[in-house]
């Protein structure tokens, strides 16, 4: 290594002490000591790692260089160059003039920001904890967190730069300098797009009064500022401005790149548009919901909420948004790493948020996967659930007061509207996104497409011979109908049948509970409701006053649903499969009943001379059960059932399932695949 680059590299060590003497925390000689000897191991960390180079510097970044250093250098600004930001180019065009290895100059740029990042880490832990141990303990952890050193002196990555103003803006309005702090979110913004994750948290600053509305001036003129140097040499101010917004159309199509977002749990999805917009949704509902719940705490917000609101907002929208790459929760490993060292008890979710992030940089970096990207996920999905915990005891003591105390109707309407946000953020994150999964077929190789009217046809005849095989194996009444033992029974022995298919296929592994019967059951007997799957508590329920033949099919596709599976098609199918798996013949009758109503009705669409022929094969006792059913449930016809199939229609075309309530009836296709696999 070139001896000016050591130099270079203990200058910056240098000025590391220097702000550390300057911020009075070397007090004592011990302190000093101390100091220097971590400064000396953390520079020398990155120092081993300044020869590394990634396909980042060789395809990018050293190109860029050249470019400059062969078309003018500065003057060069008023092209096109690159997708970063006029201040990070304006920083290549001036190394490209220099006699140094660009790699190196690149890295100690970055570590130049590590410092400035481990400072205002410090600076913002200072004001809660004025002990001097607490603030070198805030700087070192900074230094020595693996993202850190990783991402400057090993990737030789900038994002030091945009989340050291990140963390230094939130510092500063808490510190009583709004414009300050507006200028420096501003520069953060100007120098890269990712500032945007902590950006929101401004408005929440301005709803309990730390900044006003005339700061904000501050915020364009910063950006303009950031990009003189492209102005000066030639480039429209306004093509320089919208470079970030220019940089959204290179960030991929793709749902996820190696990050631990909410899409890594998915790898595969229906619509993957649709994904992408629910996704930005719940992105924004997180912004919206906090909003709300500072304005209702304006008069008392403490300054130690909003520090925790921008960590939560760093971690959760990259966590929501789609395309999101690797390196996108750095400001998110520093906010929480802030919050751990002001406050230990909050340091699981800074290792929970470190941990997701090193996945993502171990894929780039070693070019495989230490761990599936989704247990990164699952990690942040932990660290959101902690911050948002913290929070809500707070939001539920003021929930009381607002309606203990007689507040305003207009802040009644915002409590109001802040349970009903929290209720649809909390519905799309633990069962929406479900229907954007990979399809059952999918998932059990099933090959399925458009069949022939002759395949269509054996299937059902085949459904229809299974119905009249078990029909004669379950009790009856008098008048032929299915008598089955109590729902309590059957509700206990419906996860028999998803045990069995655990040991042959992982996609049900999921726990079981016994089915609920539900509660106010006339009430969804007038709505057709014959069961429904309580996502809030993960509780499978049936309507008692479903007929008898049809109960433990539909037990089993709400289990269906607890085991993540979303799509109404795939929960019949689901259904049919764990009742013939359960060994209970009053199960199994109910499996074939089920299968054959859905490919009769498929078959009587296409060909009705065909249906009925099949339909003329069928037992006394499958034909009492499929007339009595039909006069069950012709009783309850009428206004409000049709309200309610519209209502279950619109949920469903929301969740791509563009056929709506139709979606109940394609569950053919899959049985029919079930037959002509296990029959051919």
């Amino acid at each position: 290594m070139d001896i000016r680059i050591c130099l270079l590299l203990a200058a910056e060590a240098g000025l590391a002490l220097v702000l550390l003497w300057s911020a009075g925390v070397l007090r004592k000689p011990a302190h000093v000591l101390c100091a220097v000897l971590l400064l000396a191991a953390a520079f020398v960390l990155r120092g081993l790692c300044l020869n590394y180079e990634t396909s980042d510097y060789t395809q990018f970044l050293t190109v860029w260089v050249n470019f400059f250093r062969t078309h003018g250098g500065l003057a060069t600004l008023r092209e096109s160059v690159g997708n970063y930001n006029v201040p990070y180019l304006t920083f290549l065009a001036l190394i490209s003039g220099s006699s140094l290895p660009d790699l190196y100059l690149i890295k100690l740029f970055s570590i130049f920001f590590d410092v400035v990042l481990a400072w205002s880490v410090m600076q913002l832990v200072g004001l809660f904890r004025r002990e001097a141990v607490w603030k070198l303990a805030a700087f070192f952890l900074v230094l020595f967190w693996p993202t850190v050193m990783l991402n400057s002196a090993l990737w030789g990555q900038c994002d030091s730069v945009y989340a050291a103003l990140a963390v230094l803006s939130v510092y500063l309005v808490l510190a009583g300098h709004p414009v300050l702090g507006v200028v420096s979110i501003g520069a953060s913004f100007a120098f890269k797009l990712q500032a945007v994750f902590v950006m929101p948290v401004f408005l929440l600053f301005w709803l309990t009064r730390r900044v006003k509305l005339r700061h904000a001036l501050a915020f364009p003129a910063t950006c303009v500022v950031m990009v003189l140097p492209a102005v000066i040499a030639g480039r429209r101010l306004w093509d320089a401005l919208t470079i970030p917004f220019q940089q959204t159309g290179s960030i991929g199509t793709g749902l996820n790149y190696n990050s631990s977002s909410v899409f890594a749990l998915f790898t595969e999805v229906r619509d993957p548009e649709i994904a992408a917009k629910l996704g930005i949704g719940a992105a924004a509902l997180v912004i919206v919901l906090l909003a709300v719940w500072f304005w209702l705490h304006r008069d008392n917000c403490s300054d130690r909420a909003l520090v925790l609101a921008a960590a939560l907002l760093a971690v959760a929208i990259p966590f929501f948004l789609p395309h999101m790459h690797d390196r996108y929760f750095f400001a998110a490993d520093a906010l929480t790493l802030a919050l751990a060292a002001a406050w230990p008890q909050l340091v699981l979710p800074a290792v929970l948020c470190e941990f997701a992030s090193l996945l993502g940089y171990h894929a780039y970096l070693r070019m495989r996967y230490l761990l599936p990207m989704a247990d990164g996920a699952l990690a942040l999905i932990a660290a959101l659930v902690i911050l948002a915990a913290v929070l809500a005891l707070w939001f539920f003591y003021t929930l009381i007061r607002v309606f203990t105390k007689r507040r305003s109707l207009l802040r009644w309407l915002a409590g109001v509207l802040l349970g009903v946000s929290a209720g649809l953020f909390a519905f799309v994150g633990l069962w929406g996104l479900n229907h954007f999964g990979p399809s059952v077929g999918q998932t059990l190789g099933l090959d399925v497409r458009e069949y022939s009217k002759q395949e269509l046809i054996a299937a059902t005849a085949y459904y229809a011979a299974q119905a009249n095989e078990y029909a004669a194996r379950v009790d009856r009444d008098a008048d032929g109908k299915t008598v089955y033992p109590a729902f309590s029974e059957l509700a206990a022995q419906a996860p028999a049948g998803y045990a069995a298919l655990a040991e042959r296929y992982e996609q049900f592994t999921g726990a079981l509970d016994p089915v609920k019967p539900l509660a106010s059951w006339r009430l969804f007997s007038q709505t057709g409701t014959t069961g429904i799957f309580v996502c809030f508590t993960a509780e499978a329920c049936v309507n008692p006053d479903t007929y008898t033949a049809w109960i433990p099919y539909t037990m089993c596709h709400e289990l269906a649903h607890r085991q993540a599976v979303a799509a109404e098609d795939d929960a019949n199918f689901c259904a049919y499969l764990a009742c013939m798996a359960s060994g209970s013949d009053d199960f199994c009758y109910s499996g074939a009943f089920g299968a054959y109503v859905y490919c009769h009705n498929a078959l009587s669409k296409v060909d009705k001379t065909a249906a009925s022929q099949i339909w003329s094969t069928l037992s006394d006792g499958v034909v009492t059960d499929l007339r009595a059913a039909n006069e069950h449930y012709a009783q309850y016809e009428g206004k409000v059932q049709d309200a309610a199939q519209k209502v279950n229609d619109t949920y469903l075309k929301a969740f791509s399932e563009e056929s709506g309530v139709q979606s109940y009836g394609e569950a053919a296709d899959l049985l029919i695949a079930w037959y002509l696999e296990n029959n051919a």
